[in-house]
C-alpha cells in the first residue's frame, strides 16, 4: 500500500510540475504575441525621455549635472541597479544626457533578458 500511495504522490506531484510548467509556457507565449515586453521597454523610456523629472530633483541647484552618488541611487529606485552592483566612476558629474542615455540602456538591457 506504501508504494501505491508514494506512486500517487510522485505522479500528483509530476503533474503539478507539468501543469506550472504549462503556465509558464503559456505566459511567455502570451507576453511575447502582444509584445508586452516591448511596449513595457518603450513606456519607461518615454517616461524618462518626455518627463526628466527625476534628474530635475536630483539636480536641485540647476548645475545640469548630478553627483555619482545620486546617480547610482537614481538607478536603484528605478529598479535598473542592485546596492551591489559595481558601477564605475569616472569622476565627471552625471549629465541629463549621459542620465538618460544610461536609464535607456540598462532598461533595454533588463528586458532582453525576457
Amino acid at each position: 500500500m506504501a508504494v501505491t500511495l508514494r506512486g500517487r504522490l510522485a505522479t500528483s506531484q509530476f503533474g503539478a510540475m507539468e501543469a506550472n510548467s504549462s503556465r509558464e509556457i503559456e505566459a511567455r507565449n502570451y507576453l511575447e504575441k502582444h509584445r508586452i515586453m516591448e511596449l513595457l521597454t518603450y513606456l519607461t523610456s518615454a517616461l524618462l525621455f518626455f518627463r526628466p523629472a527625476m534628474f530635475q530633483m536630483l539636480d536641485s541647484s540647476n548645475k545640469g549635472s548630478i553627483s555619482f552618488i545620486q546617480y547610482k541611487e537614481a538607478l536603484k529606485t528605478l529598479g535598473l541597479c542592485t546596492a551591489d552592483e559595481v558601477l564605475k566612476d569616472d569622476g565627471h558629474g552625471i549629465t541629463c544626457e549621459k542620465f538618460m542615455y544610461e536609464v535607456k540602456k540598462k532598461t533595454q538591457e533588463i528586458w532582453s533578458a525576457f
